[in-house]
C-alpha cells in the first residue's frame, strides 16, 4: 500500500511483526522543523538500522494499527503479545523511502526520554525486517510502499505443552451473521489463541484460555476454566455459557468497547443471585465483575477490566435479559445480555 504526507489511511488494521519495527542510530539529518502534531520534521535523514525491535517493544509483538490522523500525520497502534493486549502507543511520521517509514514521537515527549538525543527520532517500521546496520535515507516528501508480509490468519499455542499446534480455520457453520470461519476445540488443555483476520466465531475447552481477535464481528467463548478474552476493532460478542457447564467459569474481557456486547447463557434474574464488585481480576486488567450464583450451577464470573459499577448507570453499560426462540423443536435459552453504549 502507498502512503505519503496527510495520506495514511491505508495502513489502517495492518499487522506487522514487531520485527518489521527496528531501532535506529541517526548518521545525519537537515531541515530541522516541527510538524502540525508537535513532532520533528527534516527535510532529510540518514541512519542506521541497529536490528533491535524499535522503543517500548519486544520480541514477539505484534503491531496492529488502529487509527489515523491524516492532518497530524499520526497513527495510533496497539500491541499484543501472544494474544494478550499489551498497550496503546501513538507515533507520528516523519520520513519515506521505498519500502519503509520514519517513526518519531511528540517534542513534548523528546525531553522526557531516551529519544531527546535523536531529537524524537524512534525508529523505521518497513515491509520486512531490516538487517542491522543498513544504511536508509528518508526524506520529508514523496511516499513509501509498505505492506506487511501475510500474517497466518490462526495461530494456536498448547501452553500446557509449551507446543504450538497446526490448527486450519474451517468455514464458520452457524446462525450468526457477518461470521466467516470457525476454530473450535473441546480439548482440556490451556490454549492461547490468536486470529488475524476479520469475522470469526472462535470456542476452546475447559482450559486456562486466552483468545485475541484483530476486527471485523467476532464472537470468543472460552468455556470453563478460567479466560482471558481481548476484542478487536470491531463489534464482538463475548460468551459465557452456564448451560449444562461441569466447572466454574471466570471470563475476563479486554478491550471491552462501544459496540461490544457479553452475554451469559442461562442465565435468570430469578433462578440465580447476581452480584457486582468492583476491582476485581488479575493485576492490570482489573473491573467490574458480575457474579452468578445458583444451586446445582457452576458459578459463572464475568470481568469487564477498566470498567465499575458506576457503568451501570452512566449510560456506558446497558443490562437486559431474554430467551431465544425455539428452533427445530429445541427449546429456547435464557441469556443474560450486557451491552457497552
Amino acid at each position: 500500500m502507498t502512503v505519503s504526507p496527510g495520506n495514511l489511511d491505508s495502513l489502517m488494521n495492518m499487522t506487522f511483526p514487531v520485527a518489521d519495527f527496528t531501532a535506529v542510530s541517526v548518521q545525519s539529518k537537515t531541515g530541522v522543523g516541527l510538524s502540525p502534531s508537535g513532532g520533528f520534521t527534516y527535510s532529510t535523514v540518514t541512519l542506521n538500522t541497529t536490528g533491535f525491535p524499535g522503543p517500548g517493544t519486544m520480541t514477539g509483538e505484534t503491531l496492529t494499527i488502529v487509527g489515523v490522523n491524516d492532518s497530524e500525520n499520526s497513527f495510533t497502534y496497539s500491541l499484543a503479545l501472544d494474544g494478550q493486549f499489551v498497550g496503546q502507543v501513538t507515533d507520528y511520521v516523519g520520513g519515506y523511502s521505498s519500502g519503509s517509514l520514519l517513526i518519531g514521537i511528540p517534542v513534548s515527549t523528546v525531553a522526557e526520554t531516551s529519544m531527546s538525543a535523536m531529537n524524537g527520532i524512534v525508529g523505521v517500521l518497513s515491509s520486512t525486517p531490516i538487517p542491522a546496520q543498513t544504511s536508509i535515507t528518508f526524506a520529508s516528501s514523496g511516499s513509501s510502499n509498505i505492506t506487511p508480509a501475510a500474517m497466518p490468519s490462526l495461530g494456536v499455542l498448547d501452553t500446557t505443552t509449551g507446543q504450538p499446534i497446526a490448527a486450519t480455520p474451517q468455514p464458520y457453520s452457524g446462525p450468526v451473521a457477518g461470521l466467516t470461519s470457525e476454530f473450535i476445540t473441546t480439548t482440556s488443555d490451556s490454549l492461547n489463541v490468536t486470529v488475524a483476520t476479520p469475522n470469526w466465531f472462535v470456542h476452546t475447552g475447559s482450559g486456562n484460555d486466552a483468545i485475541a481477535v484483530s476486527s471485523g464481528t467476532n464472537v470468543l467463548d472460552g468455556s470453563t476454566g478460567s479466560n482471558f478474552l481481548t476484542g478487536g476493532t470491531g463489534a464482538d460478542t463475548f460468551f459465557v455459557d452456564d448451560r449444562g457447564a461441569t466447572a466454574d467459569i471466570w471470563s475476563t474481557v479486554n478491550n471491552f468497547h462501544s459496540g461490544d456486547s457479553a452475554t451469559i447463557w442461562g442465565i435468570t434474574p430469578t433462578d440465580f443471585k447476581l452480584t457486582w464488585l468492583n476491582g476485581q481480576g488479575a493485576a492490570g486488567y482489573t473491573g467490574l465483575t458480575l457474579g452468578a450464583t445458583a444451586a446445582g450451577h457452576p458459578n459463572a464470573t464475568l470481568t469487564l477490566a477498566g470498567f465499575t459499577s458506576a457503568d451501570l448507570s452512566n449510560g456506558r453499560l446497558t443490562v437486559s435479559f431474554g430467551t431465544t426462540g425455539a428452533t427445530g423443536g429445541v427449546p429456547g435459552s435464557n441469556y443474560m445480555l450486557i451491552k457497552a453504549t
